[in-house]
């Protein structure tokens, strides 16, 4: 109705011809103008602060992949993403793993299909989360950042995860880049005994990046008594880390698990360890080229957070930088990811990609993934 006024008067100025006249009207209509911008700017206020005010939760239930009417409210939004992929692998019959920030209680229940990570930084390392493990992995270095060490930025280290970390609220946590304590692989046997002392029925995992001598790291861990050695690549990461870290440091690892496949094949102890890749790993068919290099399979994180939301905005570092609520510690954020819709679309990934990969055993005639390790030969190199 404004703004309908505004342009009758600018029609009576016009009309009347005279310049002074004009002008005149011209300012009033403008300032009707601005009075019905100020108007509709403090109605669409009202109808955020509306929706604030009835929280973020019922605001968007009518969204089927956000959490509504339920009394489920997490500490932090990692224990959601954590909690939709250990339902999932519980449900896939696989395993996904802690990281290196705790173990959530929520974990507890699926702890058969979790894997305990112990980092350099020790942070929620305890007798009982070693215990809970069916695999425990010592995180050595990452291929998207190795040899920086890790940074937990202060706005993330709330009460909840303080608590998960054994540390003070909002305080910056720094994890060294080597394990001070491990220098050798006689020191690197010591931390492998003192995991199958505390949990004899637990594999050890180690995970290191791609050094020029990854080789050599991989058999040094196996006669450390490692039963997985887990080659982390370049291209993987999260938005976390470095931009310039994660695409020139680390050996791609296409490159690597090539290298370690054939040492291992030549000190004879290849079928007496298991050879994991991450690093880049996308899509089904990333799978089948890794395994062709000669992994025995392959870990991913990325492809999982895309399933459940992830819009590679690249401020996972900040407490409230994910807007969809993955990797968040925002208490509202959090609600925003359904466990239950996070577990479905993991699943389905999953069971996607097991269709393009039947399909790719089917066209070479195999009967099972296995007899695709190592196979070279059937990699074409397009230029």
């Amino acid at each position: 109705s404004i703004v309908l006024i505004a342009a009758v008067y600018i029609g009576f100025a016009v009309a009347d011809g005279r310049p002074k006249v004009i002008v005149i009207e011209v300012v009033v209509a403008m300032g009707f103008v601005v009075i019905a911008a100020a108007s509709i700017t403090a109605s669409a206020w009202l109808l955020v602060l509306g929706f604030a005010g009835h929280g973020i939760k019922d605001a968007w239930q009518e969204r089927s992949h956000f959490v509504a009417n339920t009394r489920w409210w997490p500490p932090f939004c990692a224990a959601v993403d954590w909690l939709a992929r250990a339902r999932a692998a519980k449900q896939l019959g696989t395993y996904t793993c802690t990281g290196e920030g705790g173990y959530p209680d929520q974990l507890v229940p699926y702890k058969d299909n979790v894997i305990t990570q112990v980092a350099t930084g020790m942070f929620g390392v305890r007798e009982e989360t070693i215990q809970y493990a069916p695999i425990v992995e010592f995180k050595y270095a990452q291929g998207a950042k190795p040899g920086l060490g890790g940074h937990l930025l202060a706005d993330k280290v709330t009460s909840e995860v303080a608590k998960m970390r054994e540390s003070t609220m909002f305080t910056s946590l720094y994890s060294p880049f080597p394990f001070h304590s491990v220098y050798s692989v006689e020191d690197h046997k010591k931390h492998v005994d003192w995991i199958k002392t505390v949990n004899p029925r637990a594999l050890v995992s180690v995970k290191v990046s791609t050094p020029t001598d990854v080789d050599m790291v991989a058999i040094g861990s196996y006669y450390a008594g490692a039963n997985i050695i887990h080659i982390d690549g370049g291209y993987g990461g999260t938005g976390a880390a470095p931009e310039i870290a994660k695409k020139n440091i680390a050996m791609p690892v296409e490159y690597a698990i090539p290298k370690v496949h054939r040492y291992l094949v030549s000190e004879g102890v290849r079928d007496k360890v298991v050879l994991m890749a991450s690093g880049g790993i996308r899509t089904a068919d990333d799978v089948a080229k890794a395994i062709a290099l000669g992994a025995d399979g392959c870990v991913v994180a990325t492809a999982e957070a895309v399933a459940v939301g992830c819009t590679h905005c690249g401020n996972c570092e900040r407490g409230r930088g994910c807007q969809v609520g993955i990797t968040t510690t925002d208490p509202e954020l959090s609600m925003f990811i359904d466990p239950a819709w996070g577990e479905t679309r993991i699943v389905n990934l999953f069971h996607a990609w097991e269709k393009r990969l039947r399909k790719v055993l089917a066209r070479y005639g195999f009967g099972s993934i296995r007899e695709l390790r190592g196979r070279t030969d059937l990699l074409v190199r397009y230029k």
